[in-house]
């Protein structure tokens, strides 16, 4: 039997041809693979991005079931001392303090508790925050009256922790010069009141 000789062109065309259909095949194969991992990066990413999504609107669900109240309404069902209160509108219930004021904790305690009872027990009042103020400690409106300053006036509490930069600021500091000049309540007791609150809280 004769053997077959193949002429040198004809070998090295096979032989690119082979080449070429294995470079192809590989391209195909790697592509497939790179098309496979990009797919499930996608999933991933839709996952994780589904799942952030998820958490942001329950932590904003969260956060509006804390922030959220029924409106700025309220009625006062408790006063707890001369600058706290319980505020309920339907089933919503919260204790709250006042903002920027401060109560005696021993001597005129009562009759500093008795004014805010007096003034606002039972009453509806509504409520108002500064910027990124805590919930708990909010101004208070009785009739479109700063309840702050009424209490100030009355000599029943005193200035705490306000500046000059402060809303209401200055209504509440005339407020409290006046009941001082006049020495009413916490100021009719000599040295009771001094510059860091009450001598002997």
């Amino acid at each position: 039997m004769q053997k077959i000789v193949w002429p040198t062109f004809w070998k090295l065309l096979i032989v690119t041809l082979v080449c070429s259909i294995l470079v192809l095949l590989l391209m195909l194969r790697t592509n497939g693979i790179s098309k496979t991992t990009n797919s499930q990066s996608s999933s991933i990413a839709r996952g994780e991005n589904t799942h952030s999504s998820s958490s942001v609107r329950h932590k904003t669900s969260d956060s509006n079931k804390t922030t959220t109240k029924p409106n700025n309404t309220y009625k006062v069902t408790g006063v707890t001392s001369g600058d706290k209160l319980r505020i309920t509108n339907g089933n919503y219930s919260h204790s709250i303090k006042l903002l920027l004021v401060q109560a005696p904790t021993t001597k005129f305690k009562a009759e500093s508790k008795r004014a805010l009872d007096k003034l606002v027990m039972g009453q509806q009042v509504t409520l108002q925050y500064d910027a990124n103020a805590d919930e708990n400690l909010p101004y208070v409106y009785l009739n479109h009256e700063l309840i702050q300053t009424k209490l100030l006036e009355q000599g029943d509490v005193i200035l705490k922790g306000a500046n000059t930069t402060e809303k209401h600021y200055q209504e509440m500091r005339s407020a409290q010069d006046a009941a001082e000049k006049d020495t009413k309540g916490v100021w009719s007791y000599a040295g009771f009141v001094n510059e860091n609150g009450y001598s002997d809280n």
